[in-house]
């Protein structure tokens, strides 16, 4: 188990749970505005602030493959599916691009399967569910900035946030863990 620490100027630093000692530190062009593991923790990805995403193989400690978001002037989040079929990276503009995953590691310029469009602001934190079935989109630069994606479909829930009463402010680990805990099957899907 590792734990990934963010320093300044693109640099990451690995550091052991176990022991606290530092493993290895990486660096990227630009800021590190995201960073994810891979499910088995042999890959780290990375969003920089300058719309690039970097993939490095914890083996072999070097970088595998890096490429521009398509569309990203700066990045601001990353995201890679439990099953390892996608990787989602959000942008300041809003706009959310799922990738391919095996088209990330091979490609220098992949094209996304979808680019979702449902938040004016920034798209600041990304979380898939454990089935890989729903993705969490939010910004937390305005109340009720979160869309749920039905990823199969690549359409979104339109009744996900539902009326009444502003979201409370909490941290994203609990907004993400209870919105995907909600029952899918009363919610509806509109095409985007």
């Amino acid at each position: 188990m590792f734990l990934l620490l963010s320093g300044t100027s693109g640099y990451l630093h690995l550091v052991t749970m176990k022991s606290k000692e530092l493993v290895r530190s990486f660096k990227i062009n630009g800021a590190v505005m995201g960073a994810a593991f891979s499910q088995d923790g042999s890959k780290i990805y990375i969003s920089s602030d300058e719309g690039e995403v970097f993939i490095w193989d914890l083996k072999t400690t070097k970088c595998i493959n890096h490429f521009t978001d398509d569309g990203s002037l700066r990045g601001t989040s990353i995201a890679v599916s439990r099953n390892g079929q996608y990787i989602a990276c959000g942008s300041s503009s809003g706009v959310v691009n799922v990738y391919q995953h095996d088209a990330c590691l091979q490609q220098s310029n992949p094209k996304p399967l979808k680019a979702l469009m449902n938040l004016v602001t920034s798209a600041t934190s990304l979380r898939f569910n454990s089935s890989t079935d729903i993705l969490a989109i939010a910004s937390n630069a305005t109340d009720e900035a979160v869309r749920l994606v039905h990823i199969p479909s690549f359409t979104v829930f339109s009744n996900y946030p539902g009326q009444g009463p502003a979201l409370q402010v909490e941290t994203l680990h609990g907004l993400l863990r209870r919105i995907l805990r909600q029952p899918f099957v009363r919610m509806t899907v509109q095409k985007i």
